[in-house]
């Protein structure tokens, strides 16, 4: 329920030369994707108190990885 990403993406938002992105929205960024993986391990442990499983992948989920790699 964690999103693999969620280290590399904040460490990399930072780092980024992408002239859309000045200082503030990088910050931005860094902090949205490091949120969202809190609520992530949040709703994990939340559904291991509750004795229910962890999703790992959805079809959705999957054909959007395919989409953005294509």
């Amino acid at each position: 329920m964690e999103e693999s990403g969620e280290g590399r993406v904040a460490g990399e938002a930072p780092r980024s030369s992408d002239p859309a992105l000045d200082d503030a929205l990088k910050t931005s960024v860094m902090l949205y994707v490091r949120e969202e993986g809190r609520h992530a391990r949040e709703l994990a442990r939340l559904l291991r108190a509750m004795d229910e499983p962890i999703i790992r992948k959805y079809m959705s989920e999957q054909l959007f990885e395919h989409s953005r790699r294509n």
